[in-house]
């Protein structure tokens, strides 16, 4: 029993793991996404998720403050050591 018990945790915590890294790699793709638009409006004036999302001035804000909290959450979810 104890060993079924210790392989169910093991599992729920591979589990956790890969979706832990899911979550990292969108947030890495928000951030380098907004880092590459900041380059397009600076370089040329262009702002591509108001190009792409332009119909809903929301969904623009939603984008834009995903992109943040992807930036926060990266710049501080640091390994401890």
């Amino acid at each position: 029993m104890h060993n079924l018990v210790s392989t169910f945790a093991l599992s729920i915590l591979k589990l956790e793991h890969m979706k832990m890294k899911t979550l990292k790699l969108i947030a890495l793709a928000f951030v380098i996404g907004g880092g590459l638009n900041w380059g397009l409006i600076g370089f040329f004036n262009y702002d591509i998720v108001v190009h792409l999302f332009g119909f809903s001035a929301k969904l623009v804000m939603l984008v834009y403050c995903l992109t943040g909290l992807s930036a926060l959450w990266l710049v501080f979810d640091r390994p401890r050591t």
